[in-house]
């Protein structure tokens, strides 16, 4: 007697918004296929800004399956200013 499993549910949640604008690209287009119910943005990564965020915006407001409360926009946004890695490791800072 093999009763069927009830279906599981899963949400997938895509890492690294703004690290690039190919990752972008293909987040938003995830999004819009209804393939992602979250994703994690880089505040101060390479590839975010202004464009980026309201391209990102109008993505998750056509999409009923993905969960956003909220975007931070990137003017608010203070960029940090790097040090390379051997520096860091290095102590010469």
């Amino acid at each position: 007697m093999n009763e069927a499993a009830p279906p599981r549910r899963i949400w997938l949640c895509a890492d690294d918004y703004g690290l690039s604008e190919g990752v972008n690209r293909g987040i938003r287009d995830l999004i819009e296929r209804g393939r992602l119910n979250a994703t994690s943005v880089m505040v101060v990564g390479p590839a975010i800004g202004r464009d980026e965020v309201s391209a990102l915006q109008a993505s998750i407001a056509d999409s009923p399956r993905c969960a956003a409360t909220r975007a931070i926009p990137a003017s608010g946004v203070r960029r940090l200013r790097s040090t390379s890695t051997a520096s860091a490791f290095s102590g010469d800072t």
